[in-house]
């Protein structure tokens, strides 16, 4: 969670009840799937997930891609992920601790990888500018969110930079949830 994040909800009286990236949320399968599905999107690439959590498609990501930078604001997402890269071999990958109000400090991508990042309004302003900056810089970005009423405006704002987007199903122990995906570069599809 961005230290804004959790400080507006700390402001507000509300904690949350566990570390948001200790979940494996639907919107994080709904990416992985994707780019199992899609992987010339990722194919030979440097990818960068920004608030990766767990970092699932940070590691699924990294069976095609050149290079993966998994960053999450907490040391322990990172140390768990990594763990989770060692098990499984993977050796191109890198992980950082990152916050989204300061994308130079993660470097450059050419593909970025959001999921699930768009939940508290009060960030959505500095997420606009996260994906303006990456698209400025010429990366595709790939971004999965469950369907909020309350991210209506932000993912209308996103919309005129998509060249893709399509719901896919996600089904856990909580239900069927629609996720909806943008892929967003410069006039390719």
């Amino acid at each position: 969670m961005v230290k804004a994040e959790y400080e507006s909800l700390r402001q507000r009286g509300l904690q949350p009840a566990f570390p948001y990236w200790t979940r494996l949320w639907p919107s994080a399968i709904a990416l992985a799937g994707f780019l199992a599905d899609y992987p010339e999107y990722i194919r030979g690439k440097v990818v960068l997930e920004w608030a990766a959590g767990l970092g699932l498609p940070s590691l699924v990501a990294a069976r095609e891609a050149r290079w993966v930078r998994c960053t999450d604001l907490s040391a322990d997402a990172m140390a768990l992920a990594a763990r989770s890269a060692q098990m499984l071999g993977i050796t191109n990958m890198e992980f950082h601790t990152a916050d989204w109000n300061d994308p130079e400090h993660a470097g450059h991508a050419e593909v970025v990888l959001l999921s699930d990042v768009n939940y508290e309004p009060a960030a959505f302003s500095a997420l606009l500018q996260l994906v303006r900056h990456y698209w400025n810089e010429g990366a595709c970005l790939v971004l999965t969110t469950p369907q909020r009423l309350m991210a209506k405006p932000f993912i209308e704002a996103l919309l005129p930079y998509a060249v893709r987007q399509e719901t896919r199903r996600v089904e856990d122990t909580e239900g069927s949830h629609a996720i909806t995906l943008l892929v967003m570069q410069h006039g390719q599809t």
